[in-house]
């Protein structure tokens, strides 16, 4: 749903027409806060999600790894070493 600002104005004065001032301006600052939280919670939501994807495949790397270091039982992986003493 996409709302253009006319249609967003449209709908605050209608709304201020409707309830008045005093209850406009309680209501707006209610829709406010109701709307950065919700804003926080999509925020903290989509961390966590892209946490746990970012797990997941680490996860499936650490498998591969283990799996390919299994298949190649007699191959152990040391680190080379360069120095030439």
């Amino acid at each position: 749903m996409d709302l253009s600002a006319i249609e967003i104005v449209l709908v605050g004065v209608i709304a201020f027409l409707v309830l008045g001032p005093e209850e406009f301006i309680k209501k707006s600052k209610q829709a406010g806060q109701f709307f950065r939280r919700m804003k926080t919670y999509a925020s903290n939501f989509r961390t966590i999600v892209e946490a746990e994807i970012n797990l997941k495949d680490l996860n499936e790397a650490d498998e591969k790894t283990k799996s390919k270091e299994m298949s190649q039982p007699g191959e152990k992986s040391e680190p080379e070493d360069d120095r030439h003493d």
